[in-house]
């Protein structure tokens, strides 16, 4: 059985069934899924539709939905510098073997983190992560670091 975009809100569906009362039962149960979705299409407050829209107008010309734009927004949202060393030191230290080195380089992110944890990470510049790491030159060994830190937020 084949349920179209127009009667699912998303996709085609296409399911098998072994008997035809399970199938009528989907049917139904998609057509009431659907009635559903229209009573809530008019919940939607008329300054969202309009923008809505509107946004559509301006993403029609480059081929683009509006959910495929904020998906890719929510895919490229800048993260915190906090999240960024979260997310990256379990995998960056698998490629330290030295157990001195990796003990090093975790205190020294764990550190830089405290410093920027706030802030976006694609807002910090390589001149800022330079004065810090002149600040903080007995927590840091500069030598090592500075490779890492410049090019943390081009990681992200």
């Amino acid at each position: 059985m084949n349920v179209g975009k127009r009667s699912t809100g998303t996709s085609k569906i296409r399911r098998f069934f072994k008997t035809e009362k399970k199938a009528k039962q989907f049917i139904a149960d998609t057509i009431a899924a659907a009635a559903e979705r229209g009573r809530s299409a008019f919940a939607i407050p008329q300054a969202l539709a309009v923008e809505a829209m509107e946004l559509d107008k301006q993403l029609a010309s480059y081929g683009v939905t509006l959910t495929q734009a904020v998906r890719f927004y929510l895919r490229h949202a800048a993260t915190t510098a906090s999240q960024t060393v979260e997310q990256l030191l379990p995998r960056y230290l698998l490629t330290k073997v030295n157990p001195e080195y990796q003990r090093d380089q975790k205190f020294s992110l764990r550190v830089f983190q405290q410093e920027f944890g706030k802030a976006p990470i694609n807002t910090i510049q390589a001149p800022a992560i330079e004065k810090w790491l002149k600040i903080n030159s007995e927590l840091v060994s500069v030598f090592s670091q500075v490779p890492q830190l410049i090019d943390l937020p081009l990681m992200s």
